[in-house]
């Protein structure tokens, strides 16, 4: 069940980023992987052993309320994030990333950060 997927996954992100952001450390989202698409070779090396590929599924509405939550507690760590697809990473992680100043994240030769944001 994809909602029960994703509750879970905001139920153990959120005390991890409130960790990092304890320590003060940098937190990396690589987002955009669809593992272990091959089930003969994941029989054979297990999961998650480079047999993955790019996805096409959005994450950026979830991320955005996971960070909002963070931010509102002053608790958002400086993030690192980047999606696998080149196409969401213009569509949705670039478009994603001016709320909140202190993300990095890459630049195609298509996109431009904006100026108000340096």
């Amino acid at each position: 069940d994809p909602r029960a997927a994703d509750a879970y996954a905001g139920y153990v992100l959120y005390p991890l980023c409130r960790m990092y952001h304890a320590k003060g450390w940098v937190q990396q989202f690589h987002l955009g992987a669809l593992r272990n698409v091959n089930t003969k070779k994941l029989k054979v090396f297990g999961p998650d052993t480079g047999f993955d590929s790019m996805g096409d599924f959005s994450q950026a509405r979830g991320l955005g309320h996971l960070f909002d939550s963070l931010e509102q507690s002053g608790e958002l760590a400086k993030p690192i994030i980047y999606n696998l697809n080149p196409a969401d990473n213009e569509a949705e992680i670039i478009t994603f990333a001016p709320p909140y100043l202190r993300v990095t994240l890459p630049l195609s030769k298509s996109s431009m950060p904006h100026p108000a944001y340096p």
